[in-house]
């Protein structure tokens, strides 16, 4: 803060930040960045290098007893020393946010400054003193240099604020440069059939993070020297999105659905993916891994990009059979997925309601992500390999009868 001899501007601080950051994607091997869930880890960048901002908790005031100090003051007309007395107060504060915020300086600053302070754990102690044993004396210099920490405090916040908006979008510009580093290299790799040397799986070391929270850093596995495409959430979104439209279009036009089994529901869908996304084929009962499934969306290259199933709503059991048998279809290179519900029961409420509060009952459940009036976002886990997760957006049309 303010006020210390010892304090470092915003601008300093902030910079080491970014660049320890920066740093610490650099220093991971070319198998980490080519093979970790791109989404853990930048969550757990976030959540090492973002600001948790800082809170006096009020409630946990202290008034300590005043100390009486001396010091000697020189008489410049008399020409000698006396002792002068004061009292030297402490009130302290637990708090919440980073402690190593107290010893900086914000953008903006009030010349007035702010008290001493220290600083024990999440223990906040200021510093001051009075001349006279007056309790309106004490009150006053009290509130003046306890309105002057929270005025620094704001200013620091509104600098914390700006710098948490800033650091995702950094960490996925760094992540992605040295990303598509590495594949340019390995495409390279590939195009001169350079030998790999088999080793075997291994992961990597997780740290241990003090600051209060709990994300840690995933770990990854070292798969294959050329790492097959996948799409990013911005097109895995467009995706969902796609079938969203779809799906409500055709709830209000009957004639699509009435009659119609999974399979001819499931070709509209497919020729709205195929219409909407040039650089793939989207194809059903297409064989991938364990069995069929009914939507698969390929790279031009052959590769799966994003992999759907299509169901008539048959209860609790098909539910979950469904889940499980879309994961059986999964290898480690699929990741983004969806399940589409047809429900021709007269209310879709209820069922709507039903599966969101069942699905955390799936035993490769990992956790839910966001819901909708008629969908659920969840990831997780494939059944073979539990570090890789799934991404699943679960959604449900009511095509009546």
């Amino acid at each position: 803060m303010y006020g210390r001899r010892d304090f470092k501007d915003w601008f300093s601080y902030s910079r080491e930040r970014m660049d320890s950051m920066a740093n610490e994607i650099k220093k991971q091997s070319k198998d980490y960045i080519l093979n970790v869930n791109e989404d853990d880890y930048k969550s757990y960048l976030f959540d090492r290098y973002s600001l948790e901002p800082l809170e006096i908790i009020e409630a946990t005031k202290i008034i300590h007893p005043p100390i009486q100090k001396e010091h000697k003051d020189w008489n410049e007309s008399e020409r000698f020393r006396y002792n002068k007395y004061y009292l030297e107060c402490k009130i302290s504060f637990q708090f919440n946010g980073n402690s190593d915020l107290w010893y900086i300086r914000a953008t903006t600053f009030s010349l007035s400054g702010t008290p001493d302070i220290t600083v024990s754990g999440n223990t906040l102690t200021y510093i001051f003193t009075i001349q006279n044993k007056d309790p309106k004396e004490f009150n006053k210099e009290s509130e003046w240099n306890y309105s002057n920490l929270k005025n620094a405090i704001d200013y620091l916040n509104k600098d914390i604020e700006s710098y948490n908006r800033e650091i995702l979008p950094k960490i996925s510009q760094i992540f992605s440069q040295i990303k598509a580093h590495y594949l340019s290299e390995n495409e390279f790799f590939k195009a001169i059939n350079v030998t790999q040397i088999n080793s075997d799986n291994k992961t990597y070391a997780v740290p241990v993070i003090t600051k209060k929270k709990t994300i840690e850093k995933p770990n990854a596995e070292k798969r294959s020297y050329v790492t097959n495409p996948v799409i990013d959430d911005v097109t895995y979104n467009n995706i969902i999105s796609c079938l969203h439209q779809t799906g409500a279009s055709m709830e209000k036009k009957p004639s699509l659905y009435a009659g119609k089994g999974e399979e001819a529901i499931r070709d509209l869908f497919l020729l709205q993916l195929e219409l909407r996304f040039e650089n793939g084929t989207a194809t059903g009962e297409t064989f991938n891994r364990g069995g069929k499934t009914d939507i698969l969306l390929k790279n031009t290259d052959g590769s799966n990009l994003f992999v759907g199933e299509c169901k008539i709503w048959k209860g609790e059991k098909v539910f979950f059979d469904t889940i499980s048998q879309l994961l059986s279809y999964l290898t480690w290179q699929d990741s983004k997925t969806s399940i589409l519900f047809f429900v021709k029961n007269e209310s879709i409420v209820k069922v709507v309601d039903t599966v969101k509060s069942i699905v955390s009952k799936h035993e490769n459940f990992i956790v839910k992500k966001g819901e909708t009036d008629r969908s659920v976002s969840c990831i997780f886990k494939l059944p073979q390999d539990p570090h890789k997760q799934i991404k699943c957006e679960i959604i449900l049309f009511h095509f009546e009868k």
